[in-house]
């Protein structure tokens, strides 16, 4: 699969918060960044140096096996289905019209055009569980109770599900390599009120979900970072040290992106070339 897509890999640069209440461990897999807004929002994408590397590590034997350049493959479909959970039929409660999960799809669909990839989507289906809505976070009896009884398709089908989500969590995804670890889990989860028209300020564009599905698609946050020491131990870096996010045609990254900054951004003075600018369209 093509790693690289100049939209989704900005999208994957913009803010994960942790509030500045807690301790931060320096040494874990989790960027942390305080907005000056002190809005507190993040993706719930946290994993250990060591799970980073081994799936990089993983992808990395699979792509020399195929014998071809990636960039060289051809377009190919990805079957799609969209869970909209809620608590109760109004827009505080978690209910999406029908509008505006088309007009998500639509934000989904311009933005993996490019990488050739068509997103085919099954029928929408809304679910009244209030249970669910409010509980489901990675790892909860909730998550699995839902996906197993909602999901679609196989492991190749990407499953979309709208909930509360807690606190200010925007989503959070699985990684391709993790299906066989968590079955059902394995799916894209996004706050209800990220899709477009939603109520989250500034993030109610489309373009949380597209975050979150760079990372079920195999994209890591472009500030993330991680080797070996020379004991071969898995350490946490940052997007400055080779080979950062992994993708070759994206700049060098050391710091989540807060906002819409108007002038470029060039955190990796080692990189003469390391400019990148984030725009209106995809801090929304």
């Amino acid at each position: 699969m093509l790693r690289s897509f100049i939209s989704v890999v900005l999208a994957l640069s913009l803010v994960i918060v942790v509030s500045s209440s807690h301790d931060i461990d320096k040494s874990d897999s989790q960027s942390v960044l305080v907005e000056p807004t002190s809005k507190f929002l993040y993706c719930g994408i946290v994993r250990t140096p060591e799970e980073y590397l081994v799936m990089e590590e993983d992808f990395n034997r699979r792509k020399g096996g195929l014998g071809i350049p990636l960039d060289e493959e051809e377009s190919f479909t990805i079957n799609a289905y969209f869970h909209n959970v809620y608590a109760a039929a109004t827009q505080a409660g978690g209910y999406i019209e029908d509008s505006a999960i088309e007009a998500q799809k639509a934000v989904l669909n311009n933005a993996f055009a490019d990488l050739k990839i068509e997103l085919n989507w099954g029928q929408t289906a809304h679910i009244e569980n209030a249970e669910w809505f409010n509980d489901v976070a990675f790892g909860t009896a909730a998550e699995t109770a839902m996906t197993e009884q909602l999901n679609q398709g196989d492991r190749s089908t990407l499953n979309i599900y709208t909930v509360k989500l807690n606190r200010d969590l925007l989503g959070y995804a699985y990684f391709p390599r993790e299906h066989d670890k968590y079955g059902t889990r394995n799916a894209v989860y996004a706050n209800f009120a990220t899709v477009p028209g939603g109520s989250r300020e500034d993030y109610n564009g489309g373009m949380s979900l597209v975050h979150e599905v760079g990372h079920w698609v195999g994209l890591w946050h472009t500030f993330h970072g991680f080797t070996r020491n020379s004991a071969g131990k898995a350490i946490a870096a940052n997007g400055c040290v080779v080979p950062g996010d992994s993708v070759t045609d994206t700049p060098y990254q050391r710091d989540p992106t807060s906002g819409c900054p108007v002038q470029p951004i060039k955190s990796c003075p080692a990189f003469p070339d390391d400019v990148a600018a984030i725009r209106e369209s995809l801090y929304k």
